[in-house]
């Protein structure tokens, strides 16, 4: 993984410098996005997370992603940080009891499906699945969702789909 974002990163690299954008713009790409991995996407004591500044910076990718013609492997990186960061965020405040974005839910839904399609990432079916059934209740999608995963033999996936056959929920 930390070979494709090296890659990733001089995609974006050699693709700003020859618009002319440079090393400014990716450095502020890169911190944004390490943020993001580091705040957001990989915590799992979310009692100190500062939504306001996450959203801030996905914000600022989302502009990114808006203003710029980006190769598959630009917008792949950016559309997983961007979508694991809003699922992140949201499932946050539906365990904290605080309301659901639901714009959010379904930006990070895209970004989700968009990343699947071009990585064939199983990972990110999973965390697809927890969207849909848990941040949008689109329980239809999840297990559409987590049925692809446990093809690809995700062992998350796979249990799921086995206590959804089995109990029917």
């Amino acid at each position: 993984m930390t070979r494709y974002l090296t890659t990733c990163c001089a995609v974006l690299f050699l693709f700003l410098s020859k618009n002319g954008w440079a090393e400014e713009s990716i450095a502020q790409i890169n911190r944004d996005i390490n943020y993001l991995r580091e705040n957001v996407i990989q915590v799992f004591d979310y009692s100190g997370q500062d939504i306001q500044t996450a959203e801030r910076v996905i914000s600022q990718l989302t502009q990114v992603l808006q203003t710029n013609e980006w190769n598959i492997e630009g917008q792949v990186l950016l559309r997983s940080v961007r979508g694991l960061s809003l699922k992140t965020i949201n499932m946050y405040r539906l365990n904290s009891g605080q309301r659901v974005d639901y714009i959010q839910s379904e930006m990070a839904l895209e970004d989700i499906e968009f990343v699947s399609q071009q990585t064939g990432s199983e990972q990110i079916l999973y965390a697809g699945g927890h969207v849909a059934m848990h941040l949008l209740n689109y329980p239809v999608k999840a297990y559409d969702l987590w049925q692809r995963c446990a093809e690809s033999g995700h062992a998350g996936c796979m249990n799921i789909m086995a206590t959804h056959r089995f109990t029917g929920e």
